[in-house]
């Protein structure tokens, strides 16, 4: 029962207030999937775009359409003013499939925004028509203090939805409480780098998603010092728990971009 007693707590949320004018730095990350039928399919135009709790814009994270196609994009060229300082751009998306995006609470200026109530918008368009072959949504979160894991419900043309808001005070130390043990770079594009101590003998490590599903398990028998890789770059972009379990057993948070 010790397990599921430590992962409990692992997985429950503080209820704090946000602190009056608080800028909490963190990474927001959104993964979708696209679909749609007609029109130019399965060509499609997809922009992603951030706006406050006043409904002004905050920044673009993606803009796939050509600069001649931009008028199916009407909401984010309205919303926009077609800004894409810092945002990922490209040619037209020539097939369904996931989309994933990632915001680290900045502003265009790159200065961290105030906590609070943020909205990520996507509009998608696939048709030579203005008013069908569009649609869009919209996801709003707390940006704040406290990890945010929600699962909005999608429609025929954006599903399989996901957004976390990880704060870079909640995302894993990289030193465990003992300074035996690191685990970096955090947040990570795959690539885990554990550092052992000369008393990691017979070491353990689990990887759980943030269902608390077992995604990852090795065992390394060799006593450290020691330098161990693991790579997370199959798995879906999002929040992952890393537990070290040798005498002692420590716990780390790893956002995966």
């Amino acid at each position: 029962m010790r397990i599921n007693f430590t992962w409990l707590l692992i997985f429950s949320v503080l209820l704090l207030p946000l602190r009056t004018g608080a800028q909490t730095a963190g990474t927001m990350t959104l993964t979708f999937t696209t679909n749609s039928t007609g029109g130019f399919s399965p060509k499609h135009l997809v922009a992603v775009w951030v706006e406050n709790s006043s409904n002004a814009f905050v920044k673009t994270k993606l803009k796939r359409a050509s600069n001649g196609n931009l008028d199916h994009l009407s909401l984010w060229t309205t919303n926009s003013g077609s800004n894409v300082v810092d945002a990922v751009t490209g040619a037209t998306i020539t097939a369904h499939g996931p989309l994933t995006v990632t915001w680290n609470g900045t502003a265009v200026s790159g200065a961290l925004v105030p906590d609070g109530n943020y909205t990520v918008w996507v509009e998608m368009a696939w048709a030579q028509d203005y008013t069908t072959g569009k649609t869009h949504q919209t996801y709003t979160f707390l940006k704040g203090p406290d990890s945010v894991h929600l699962t909005p419900s999608g429609n025929s043309n954006l599903s399989g939805i996901t957004l976390d808001w990880v704060p870079t005070a909640s995302s894993t130390d990289e030193t465990a409480v003992d300074q035996d043990i690191k685990v970096y770079p955090n947040p990570t594009t795959g690539l885990i780098y554990l550092a052992l101590n000369a008393k990691s003998e017979n070491t353990t490590v689990r990887v759980m998603n943030l269902t608390g599903a077992l995604v990852y398990r090795e065992f390394f028998p060799d006593p450290g010092p020691a330098l161990r890789t693991i790579n997370l770059s199959k798995f879906t972009p999002g929040i992952y728990f890393i537990r070290v379990e040798n005498s002692e057993s420590h716990n780390f948070k790893i956002v995966l971009n």
